[in-house]
């Protein structure tokens, strides 16, 4: 997990605030969960826990906890975020009955599709407008076009009027 970061971060020193913990296991997980509640300080910025739902999917959990299960530790992570004004990030690996508490539980979903481009990421009042093509260049969109061309717009128009001039009476030459 933490080569990637490491790839991405401008200085190693920024790795030093990130901690990461991981479960093989749905039980694993859920402990680390029930651990995270008492170890929560104002230290922490964001929590982030991919794949949510992954673990609970495992043959090792009968049917009947696996939901039981997720619910408890989507509980847990609600209440952390109440308790330290928290952002938990969270993903989910598919869309189904086993998932569905995830997507009742958040407060904003940000959807990904994988695109020949890269990923697009797009929510209520959000998309992925511009794709690195990794030469220094950037794929556009035209979502992307249609927010300039609409900023512009106002600008334009004003530019059409021309500077308003005051009214000069008629009786009066210059």
């Amino acid at each position: 997990m933490i080569r990637p970061l490491a790839r991405l971060t401008p200085d190693p020193q920024v790795l030093d605030r990130i901690h990461v913990a991981r479960g093989f296991t749905g039980f694993q997980h859920y402990a680390l969960v029930e651990t995270l509640l008492t170890i929560a300080d104002g230290t922490v910025s964001v929590i982030v826990c991919p794949a949510i739902d992954g673990l609970y999917r495992d043959d090792d959990l009968r049917d009947e906890e696996r939901q039981e299960m997720l619910v408890r530790v989507l509980a847990m992570l609600s209440r952390l975020a109440r308790e330290h004004d928290l952002p938990i990030v969270l993903t989910r690996t598919r869309v189904d009955t086993l998932s569905e508490p995830v997507a009742t539980a958040v407060d904003a979903i940000i959807e990904c599709e994988q695109t020949r481009m890269g990923p697009r990421f797009h929510s209520d009042g959000f998309e992925t407008l511009v794709y690195p093509l990794g030469n220094g260049q950037l794929q556009t969109t035209l979502a992307f076009w249609e927010r300039i061309l609409e900023a512009r717009q106002p600008v334009y128009d004003a530019a059409q009027v021309g500077p308003q001039s005051p009214e000069v009476p008629a009786d009066r030459t210059y």
